[in-house]
């Protein structure tokens, strides 16, 4: 319990390996130093960790958190945290998701969930209040992000005789078979970074529905909500969040990434990329979005909706449009889409993805390391990615020729006057690179 409003005063901990729920000791004391997501998370990690954890090994944890204003309505703040040990570090990482998993979780009556141990066999977590249940995940091996999501919806259709609102959080194949950069997906929307979709994947963890009945209290909701309006007329009628982002989502910043130099091409050998208006927001708006969507809660409706195929779906955000343009020397618009699709299907994190491949493209380019992909040659990436899927964690012998690779093109790269500019940017880390060795 709590005096707070805008908490629920409950945090909870789902041990896989024996199937229990255990309330975790979070104070009023605890909400005033760390008011939720990240700081939350972290906390948490830090009360629980000893120091010798393994990010795939059981005793890791995962601790999916919210803010004291996720489901009071407030523009913008329906965003949840991932937090976790990263494979790809070793250390700390925390992914920031857009999907409707947080607002649910709060419904449900939750500020976070901490899961820790692993299934003995792939498994799908039900929470209902304060009912929860382990599925077997078994017949939903191997499927896609957007097919898994549908398959636990139908299934909690059926056992409870009507349409259930709820929120999820799954992965795909690459985060079955433990791929550095797998995500984590709900609905769209995806916690990307540092290989969290990776640590479910090790825990045998499908994906969690979760659904409620609870409200989120306000302590004067009159004020509140007063502030609340007051927050989107500020936001309508600033520059970015009311012109830009609307109109061309975070793909409107290639062009300002492109006027400043910063944008990736070839791999970050240069800044510029003279075909940029073939692959900047300008061109996307106008010529494939469909229409524009937010997240919950979100007045600002950034993510563009493109066609694939027969299907419509999320298009690219800036980084992976820049890194699938001009960072391998693409100016294929439509070809982004596609892949922009094809790896949040399969579960993997685009950004990371594509540094590595470009990465690779110059470090075959070099001769550091013949793998066949060549800049400007984009026809058999999408068999890339699959195949990155099918493959998994590579061999030890094929992390130590990667590593003597990166060193290697680490000192290339920083020899150059043009690199050092952009050192950030070229810096692909160890097992980065490592989860492209079985191409």
């Amino acid at each position: 319990m709590t005096n707070y409003a805008g908490y629920m005063g409950k945090v909870i901990r789902l041990d896989l390996g024996s199937r229990s729920v255990s309330e975790y000791p979070w104070t009023d004391r605890d909400r005033q130093l760390y008011l939720g997501g990240k700081a939350m998370a972290s906390k948490i990690m830090y009360d629980t960790f000893t120091g010798s954890e393994k990010p795939l090994e059981p005793e890791n944890i995962i601790v999916i958190s919210t803010g004291p204003l996720t489901g009071t309505g407030a523009p913008s703040s329906s965003r949840f945290n991932i937090s976790t040990l990263s494979p790809q570090t070793g250390i700390t990482t925390s992914s920031n998701c857009g999907g409707n998993f947080g607002h649910y979780l709060k419904k449900a009556g939750y500020d976070a969930l901490i899961i820790a141990g692993k299934c003995e066999k792939l498994t799908w977590v039900e929470i209902h209040n304060d009912i929860i249940k382990f599925h077997d995940a078994q017949e939903l091996k191997g499927l896609c992000t957007t097919p898994t999501q549908e398959s636990i919806q139908q299934k909690l259709d059926e056992e409870r005789g009507c349409v259930v609102k709820c929120g999820k959080v799954v992965i795909g194949p690459a985060g079955e078979n433990l791929v550095k950069y797998a995500s984590v997906f709900s609905n769209e929307r995806a916690a990307g970074r540092g290989g969290v979709g990776c640590v479910f994947g090790s825990k045998n963890l499908k994906g969690i529905a979760v659904s409620g009945t609870h409200e989120v209290s306000i302590y004067d909701p009159q004020k509140t909500h007063k502030l609340f309006e007051k927050w989107v007329e500020t936001l309508k009628k600033h520059p970015l969040t009311g012109n830009q982002l609307p109109k061309m989502g975070t793909a409107g910043l290639v062009t300002t990434m492109q006027m400043r130099g910063l944008l990736s091409t070839r791999n970050y050998a240069k800044g510029q990329f003279e075909d940029f208006e073939l692959v900047n927001g300008e061109t996307l708006a106008e010529d494939i979005n469909i229409v524009n969507k937010g997240c919950l809660s979100c007045p600002m409706k950034c993510a563009r909706t493109v066609k694939v195929g027969d299907h419509e779906v999320k298009g690219p955000e800036l980084e992976t449009l820049g890194l699938l343009g001009g960072g391998i020397m693409n100016n294929d618009l439509k070809l982004i889409c596609k892949w922009n699709y094809e790896l949040d299907e399969l579960g993997m994190d685009t950004i990371s993805c594509a540094s590595t491949v470009a990465w690779a493209m110059e470090a075959n380019e070099k001769g550091l390391w013949k793998n066949g992909l060549q800049f400007g040659k984009t026809a058999n990436l999408s068999a890339v990615f699959r195949s990155r899927v099918r493959h998994g964690v590579c061999s030890m012998a094929y992390y130590k020729a990667v590593v003597f690779i990166v060193i290697v093109a680490h000192a290339l790269c920083y020899l150059h006057p043009m690199r050092r500019s952009h050192a950030r940017a070229v810096h692909i880390k160890k097992r980065d690179a490592l989860d492209l060795a079985e191409l």
